[in-house]
C-alpha cells in the first residue's frame, strides 16, 4: 500500500514509498646486551629472571569483567536517563554513552520521572511527542534522529516545529519515517522558513484527522499551527512565534497571536466533548526554574515579563503545564540549548517545549517527560502519555 502525503493549503498530494599488547615483559632489555652483562658481573642473570616473573602477579580479569558488566548497565541506565556514564579506572572496552545533558547531579530528579518513559508500560496509552527540529533537511541527512525516535518510542503522533521546508520540498520529501505519515503546514510566506509537521502512525491514520482550522485570521500564513482531531482529544501542534532578538515582534506575539491561541483553546473546550493538548516550541520559559540564567534574561525575548504573564493568562483559562504537575520545582530540566559556548554540554538551557492540557484532562495524563538523549536539534524532543 501507499502513504500518503498531504501539504496543507497548498492543494497538492502525491504518493511516496519509503588484546591487551604487552610490551614482552621486558626480556629482550633485561638479558640484553649480553656483553654488557658479562662485563658488570656473574651473578647479573638473577635480576632479570625477577622482572620477568612479575606480570604473573597481576591477573584480575576477573575483576575486570564483572567491572565491565557493571559499568555496561551504568551506562545503559545513566543513558536512558539522558546522562553519559562517569568514567572508571581500567574500563577501556566500555562503550562511551553519549553525551547528554544530565546537568548538575540532578540523578536523583530524574529518576523520579523526567525521563520515566524509560520505565513506564506505554500500553494503553496515546503516546505522543513533540520536537522542534530546526531545520529537517539536517536531520535528516545527518544521523535522522526522528526515525531513532519513532523506531525507540514508537509514539502515535510526532509533533515538529520549525521544519524550514517549503511545499516543493515536502513533496520530493514524502513520507520520511518509516511506517508514519506525514502532513505538512508549511511557510507561504518566506522560503526556509517556520513550519509545522504531524506524522501519524500507520496504525491510527484513521483515527486522527490532521487540519489547519481554527486559529483565524493569518495566524498561519507562516504554517505555524496545526490541528489534529481524535476520538479522545484535540492535539495542538504550533510553532510560537519568536518576540525576536530586538523584541520586535513582541507586541504582535503576546496581543495578537497569544489571544488568538488562548480564544480557540477556551473554545475547544467549552464544547465539553474532548480533551484539548497543546504542544510545540511555546517559545516561553514560564518561571525562573525554566532557565539557567534567569538574572541576565529578563529582556530576552521568551523570558520578558509580558510574554510570561500572557502564559500565565492562558494557564488560568483552565489549563496545566503537564511537566511542571509531575515535576514541580525540578531544577536544571530544560529542552533548549544555544549552539554557542557548549551550552548543551555545560546545561545553559531553556525549557521552550510543552505539553500544556485542560484540566479536566489533565487525569488521563500519565507521563510528561523531556527526552535529552536525542541530539540532532538545538532542542530536543518531549513526551506525553495519556491513557487511552
Amino acid at each position: 500500500s501507499k502513504a500518503t502525503v498531504s501539504v496543507l493549503n497548498c492543494g497538492v498530494g502525491q504518493a511516496h514509498q519509503r588484546v591487551d599488547t604487552i610490551p614482552m615483559p621486558g626480556r629482550k632489555r633485561a638479558a640484553s646486551p649480553p656483553k654488557q652483562a658479562a662485563k658488570k658481573a656473574k651473578p647479573a642473570p638473577k635480576a632479570p629472571a625477577k622482572k620477568a616473573a612479575a606480570p604473573k602477579k597481576s591477573p584480575p580479569p576477573k575483576k575486570a569483567a564483572a567491572k565491565k558488566s557493571d559499568i555496561v548497565q551504568t551506562a545503559k541506565t545513566l543513558s536512558a536517563l539522558g546522562g553519559a556514564a562517569p568514567p572508571k579506572k581500567g574500563d577501556k572496552p566500555v562503550p562511551k554513552a553519549p553525551k547528554c545533558p544530565l546537568m548538575k547531579g540532578a540523578i536523583v530528579e530524574a529518576s523520579k520521572g523526567v525521563d520515566e518513559y524509560q520505565g513506564n508500560d506505554t500500553a494503553g496509552c496515546w503516546n505522543i511527542t513533540s520536537f522542534n527540529v530546526n531545520g529537517l533537511r539536517a536531520i535528516i541527512k545527518n544521523n535522522n534522529q526522528i526515525v531513532e525516535l519513532a523506531k525507540k518510542e514508537k509514539p502515535h503522533l510526532i509533533c515538529l516545529q520549525e521544519t524550514k521546508i517549503d511545499e516543493e520540498e515536502a513533496l520530493k520529501i514524502g513520507n520520511f519515517v518509516p511506517g508514519y505519515q506525514v502532513v505538512w503546514n508549511c511557510c507561504r510566506v518566506k522560503k526556509g522558513y517556520s513550519g509545522t509537521a504531524t506524522l501519524v502512525r500507520d496504525d491510527v491514520v484513521p483515527e486522527f484527522n490532521v487540519t489547519t482550522d481554527g486559529l483565524g485570521g493569518d495566524h498561519n500564513e507562516e504554517g505555524r499551527y496545526q490541528l489534529i482531531e481524535g476520538k479522545d482529544f484535540y492535539l495542538i501542534n504550533t510553532y510560537v512565534p519568536n518576540a525576536g532578538q530586538k523584541l520586535e515582534r513582541l507586541d504582535y506575539r503576546v496581543d495578537e497571536w497569544d489571544v488568538a491561541m488562548r480564544e480557540l483553546l477556551a473554545k475547544l473546550v467549552s464544547e465539553g466533548k474532548k480533551g484539548v493538548v497543546w504542544t510545540g516550541d511555546l517559545n516561553v520559559a514560564h518561571t525562573e526554574i525554566d532557565l539557567a540564567n534567569p538574572t541576565t534574561n529578563h529582556k530576552s525575548a521568551g523570558f520578558t515579563p509580558q510574554e510570561r504573564n500572557s502564559f500565565t493568562e492562558t494557564l488560568e483559562v483552565g489549563f496545566t503545564d503537564t511537566f511542571r504537575h509531575f515535576h514541580q520545582g525540578s531544577k536544571d530540566f530544560f529542552s533548549y540549548w544555544g549552539y554557542r559556548q557548549n551550552c548543551r554540554e555545560r546545561n545553559m538551557g531553556w525549557r521552550l517545549d510543552y505539553f500544556v492540557v485542560n484540566d479536566d484532562f489533565l487525569p488521563t495524563v500519565q507521563a510528561s517527560s523531556i527526552l535529552s538523549a536525542y541530539y540532532g536539534s538545538d532542542h530536543c524532543p518531549i513526551q506525553l502519555l495519556v491513557k487511552q
